[in-house]
């Protein structure tokens, strides 16, 4: 009786063997194959991360092509609706005289001349801006200089005029006026730059502000406190997640126990 006890033992603890071997070897299986994973997830993540990159400096290079193209165009914003499309040129004409009489009439040439091409809203009593290219470059930087320090009225109604932008250029100045509002609070004059960027003057030095610089380096060398979370601020895209492994492999003595007959 003992001999058989000590039988169905042996054989149950070989039985077992071979299960806790069959095991070890799946499990080492299942171990390289998840590395293999997570070496592809993570060379996938750097290339992502590379084609991302690319992607933002074609994105601003597409900006800027599109800002370029825009060069000689002014937004005159405010002017009512009730001027219709034959009387704009006309009546823009008629106010860049007023504004820069020193330029002779043949140099105001206006390549085109439209409203910002929307549908106009019942509901809204703005105006849809009016957006016109002049011929020439140096007369429209005159405009705009002038249109600083002189107030371009047209029937009681105040105008302004504005550089014409490519939409994506408005939408990053829109995400950075938390940046301008702190140089003006300190006295920092600032500039818009292109390709896009923030020039900032104070006590003699410039300081850039791009989409990969660092931003308290920024104010550093402007001598001005810095912004909290300026950084959050700035565009520039987190790195995708890399993965590690969180196992140990096999021990090699299970392993070889699983590759031995069990009989």
């Amino acid at each position: 009786m003992q001999t058989s006890l000590a039988m169905d033992i042996a054989k149950i603890a070989t039985e077992v063997r071979a299960e806790v071997g069959a095991l070890g070897l799946r499990i080492g299986e299942l171990e390289e194959g998840t590395g293999d994973l997570v070496a592809a997830h993570n060379a996938l993540a750097r290339t992502t991360d590379t084609l991302s990159h690319r992607m933002d400096r074609m994105e601003l290079a597409l900006e800027d092509v599109a800002n370029r193209s825009r060069r000689n165009n002014i937004r005159l914003r405010g002017l009512p609706e009730s001027v219709q499309t034959r009387e704009l040129h006309e009546t823009v004409l008629g106010l860049l005289k007023r504004l820069v009489p020193e330029v002779p009439p043949a140099k105001l040439l206006m390549d085109r001349i439209h409203r910002a091409l929307r549908a106009p809203r019942a509901d809204s009593q703005q105006p849809r801006d009016v957006i016109f290219r002049l011929h020439y470059y140096t007369v429209k930087e005159e405009v705009m200089r002038k249109s600083r320090d002189v107030d371009l009225v047209y029937e009681d109604v105040k105008l302004a005029l504005f550089q014409d932008l490519a939409p994506e250029t408005l939408q990053r100045r829109r995400a950075w006026r938390p940046i301008t509002a702190h140089l003006g609070r300190h006295n920092i004059r600032y500039a818009w730059g292109f390709p896009f960027k923030l020039l900032a003057f104070a006590g003699g030095k410039t300081s850039t502000l791009t989409l990969q610089s660092d931003p308290q380096q920024f104010f550093t060398r402007l001598d001005c406190p810095p912004l909290p979370d300026a950084g959050n601020l700035l565009s520039s895209p987190s790195p995708a997640p890399q993965l590690t492994p969180r196992w140990e492999k096999v021990p090699s003595r299970i392993r070889e126990e699983g590759d031995r007959d069990p009989g």
